[in-house]
């Protein structure tokens, strides 16, 4: 039940995806959202689950980040900060074709 991680490595790979680990920090998302690429959150427990999710991050202003959440239009509708995503996330990748 759930997705493994080895989804994002490697499958992603495997469809010609540039993908990439991230560590947990603000200015290293900027940067690569800056560059061209969407990251990839799994999240637990929080604002977009009680159990686990994937959503992605596609864009940043002062205001925060953009998310689509699959799960939700409101969801993807908001500004998220990265002081309230933070605790959220369990993981971070960049892609990019």
């Amino acid at each position: 039940m759930g997705s493994t991680w080895d989804l994002l490595t490697k499958g992603g790979t495997k469809l010609g995806l540039s993908v990439r680990e991230l560590p947990l920090d603000e200015s290293v998302m900027k940067n690569a959202l800056q560059q061209g690429d969407s990251i990839i959150l799994s999240v637990g427990e929080g604002d977009f689950t009680t159990k686990g999710h994937f959503i992605v991050v596609t864009g940043y202003t002062d205001e925060g980040f953009k998310v689509n959440d699959p799960n939700s239009y409101k969801n993807s509708e908001k500004l998220w900060t990265y002081e309230r995503l933070s605790p959220q996330i369990k993981n971070l990748w960049a892609v990019n074709k």
